[in-house]
């Protein structure tokens, strides 16, 4: 009961924040109260990533100023940087944040919510030569999160043989998904692939 309540009086505000939004108070001092009441409302309803997006969207003018409106071409020296005073391309900073990396990691797996996977469009076991020593890489995710992909193909196609590994930063590779027969790998992309002789990356 006390939840419909609670749902009924929030959508009662919601409806007179849009009146207000229509007709917003013309009294500075109301204004001024609505206004400052409005950005902690704002502020406190925002996922980590939301906030992220609002403080680099807030020195995108100034960046672009700065920069001459040039395409950023530098991972380490964008609007990302200039706003959180960091010099780590975002990946680099993000695992230094370990609520960023878990809602990242939260938001890659709703976006996916209701689509159709990469098995959905690829004949797997007709493109790629299935017919392997189990030891041999068959599959590695490069920069595969917490191993969507990789649970993916073992759920659908368990009998293949083959390795099949994710690899990531740390900070997602300790989050990753449980699955039989999945090897988790931390690895920078950026750096040279430590496995070999892989069929699919």
């Amino acid at each position: 009961m006390a939840e419909s309540v609670s749902s009924r009086h929030i959508n009662n505000l919601i409806s007179q924040l849009n009146a207000l939004a229509i007709a917003p108070p013309q009294e500075e001092g109301l204004r001024q109260g609505l206004l400052d009441a409005a950005r902690s409302l704002s502020h406190a309803l925002e996922t980590p990533g939301e906030s992220v997006q609002r403080i680099v969207y807030a020195v995108l003018p100034e960046f672009l100023a700065e920069t001459g409106y040039l395409n950023p071409v530098d991972a380490t020296a964008g609007p990302f940087q200039k706003a959180y005073k960091t010099d780590l391309p975002i990946f680099g900073w993000m695992p230094k944040m370990p609520i960023y990396t878990s809602n990242f990691a939260k938001w890659v797996d709703a976006s996916r919510e209701g689509q159709n996977g990469f098995l959905d469009s690829f004949p797997f076991e007709e493109e790629v030569n299935c017919n392997l020593d189990p030891g041999t890489p068959l599959f590695v995710d490069v920069g595969g999160g917490i191993g969507h992909q990789c649970v993916a193909l073992k759920s659908k196609l368990p009998h293949l043989p083959g390795r099949v590994i994710l690899q990531d930063l740390d900070a997602f590779i300790s989050q990753a998904m449980e699955g039989t027969g999945i090897e988790a790998m931390v690895h920078d992309f950026m750096t040279e692939q430590p496995v070999k002789g892989d069929l699919l990356f």
